[in-house]
């Protein structure tokens, strides 16, 4: 073989070697390629794994507003039970309340349109917790829709901004502190009445300024009643309250002042001879002390009243506290003031000496002055007891009205239609 040819045949092995390495390699899967198809294949996989099932949302049974759902201040839920609202009394509700209470429910959109309470005549009910009410201004409050398993996943049925306009404007808030007021007008005007009668049967005794302070603030009290039974709970009437109960602990202070240097005044015996004018003086001191007791026990229940008129606002019920705790010393000093009448009756009498007064004379007179002190006495102990009374029976009340109230009421077509109010719960 020559050269050529041995030249000719090696390079048709290199071609034969570099076609095969080629074709080798071309049907050889490529790495990064099976790589890249495992990944693809993977997030196939995992999307369609991941493809959520179809969710059936949970639905609402009823909405609560407070700021804990296990003790809501307020709860509005569908009505069922036909003959439970059959069987409710009709609601007297005061001005246009009922009005607000339409839009209580309208503040519940949500609840309506699920339980399909928008069309024809449906019933809900409004349960309102009084002592949740009153205790509090309803700042900060939420919304909580409940379904059959609790709190559902939005537990604020109601955007923020929403929630907020319906209970602090009122919608909502407001109506419900206005039906816990309403609860307390009979109670209220009974107690004005009294506090009326008693301006009637001393004012002939009682000093200008300090009629001007009680009658004031009675007809104040007056108008605030009015107001309530208006639908309304003005923030301007509540901080006048505060300046009636200033203006009454100044002049039940001086009053207190008064009675104690009255009864520490030293009669003067300025007869020559005999007793006669110094009983009539030490009597009319006695006397003066009951009219006195009188004034002080008015001042206390008119403190009394105006307490319990700014009880029935919602919140702050430390103050309302200490005021009641203000209001109970003041009672108590009444007993104080009687055992300083007793000890100045002990005094006057030891003065009722004469050499000129037969003992008999002298015992007539000391028993007169002794009787007008007992008399005296007998009004404080009166008064004690009566203002006690009247502070222990407002408290009573304001608890009796604390307990939740329930209303059922009839829709028609969505609207409010007819409002029944179920026993007290």
């Amino acid at each position: 073989m020559t050269n050529i040819q041995v030249l000719m045949l090696g390079a048709m092995i290199c071609a034969a070697i570099v076609v095969a390495a080629f074709v080798l390699r071309r049907n050889r899967p490529d790495s990064s390629a099976r790589e890249h198809s495992t990944a693809v294949s993977g997030a196939e996989t995992t999307r369609v794994t991941a493809l959520p099932a179809k969710v059936e949302v949970e639905a609402t049974h009823e909405l609560l507003i407070g700021s804990d759902p296990s003790q809501p201040a307020l709860r509005i839920a569908p009505l069922m039970d036909e003959q439970r609202f059959a069987k409710a009394l009709p609601a007297q509700l005061q001005g246009s309340v009922a009005g607000r209470l339409n839009s209580v429910l309208q503040a519940a959109p949500a609840l309506l349109t699920k339980n399909e309470l928008s069309s024809g005549r449906k019933y809900m009910e409004v349960v309102i917790n009084g002592d949740l009410v009153r205790s509090s201004t309803g700042e900060g409050y939420r919304a909580f829709s409940m379904g059959a398993k609790g709190i559902k996943e939005n537990a604020v049925l109601l955007d923020p901004s929403r929630l907020t306009s319906i209970v602090n404007a009122g919608a909502v808030w407001q109506v419900a502190s206005v039906i816990v007021a309403q609860k307390h007008l009979a109670d209220i005007s009974s107690k004005l009445d009294t506090i009326t009668k008693g301006i009637d049967r001393i004012q002939a005794s009682l000093s200008a300024a300090r009629q001007g302070v009680i009658v004031g603030t009675h007809n104040y009290l007056r108008q605030a009643t009015e107001a309530i039974r208006a639908d309304e709970l003005p923030e301007a009437l509540r901080n006048q309250l505060e300046t009636c109960e200033r203006e009454l602990l100044a002049a039940y202070e001086h009053l207190v002042a008064e009675f104690r240097a009255r009864a520490s005044e030293d009669v003067k015996h300025t007869e020559t001879v005999g007793t006669e004018q110094l009983t009539a003086d030490l009597k009319a001191k006695h006397k003066s002390l009951e009219a006195l007791a009188d004034e002080i026990s008015l001042c206390l229940q008119t403190r009394v009243l105006a307490w319990y008129v700014w009880s029935v606002y919602p919140g702050e019920p430390s103050f309302k506290a200490a005021r009641k705790s203000s209001i109970e010393e003041g009672i108590g000093e009444l007993s104080k003031l009687n055992a300083m009448r007793n000890q100045a009756l002990d005094t006057d009498l030891a003065k009722v000496k004469a050499f000129f007064n037969l003992g008999s004379t002298l015992y007539e007179r000391k028993e007169s002055i002794r009787q007008q002190s007992v008399i005296t006495g007998m009004v404080l102990e009166q008064h004690h007891k009566a203002s006690n009374d009247v502070l222990n029976r407002s408290a009573n009340l304001l608890l009796k009205h604390d307990r939740s109230v329930s209303f059922v009421v009839a829709l028609e077509n969505g609207r409010l239609g007819e409002v029944r109010m179920l026993e007290v719960i």
